[in-house]
């Protein structure tokens, strides 16, 4: 049995490493962790599927930092 309760084809980066600010429509957010393709994000508001919400900050990736700015569809 795989030791990660989700078998992902690209392992997801660990999101206590050096995140900077990040925010989801004005509010502070906690990421949770972030692949290509896409972030996890923890915050006290609900939000709907398929709502949009302006992304702004940057996360730290194997790369250095990256900049996250944009509107981002939630799932």
């Amino acid at each position: 049995m795989h030791p990660e309760p989700e078998r992902r084809r690209q392992r997801r980066s660990d999101p206590d490493k050096g995140l900077g600010k990040l925010l989801a429509d004005g509010s502070e957010v906690t990421l949770v962790d972030f692949s290509s393709g896409g972030l996890r994000i923890e915050m006290t508001n609900r939000l709907d599927v398929g709502a949009t919400v302006q992304m702004s900050g940057e996360i730290a990736g194997s790369a250095g930092r990256i900049p996250v700015a944009g509107p981002c569809q939630v799932r």
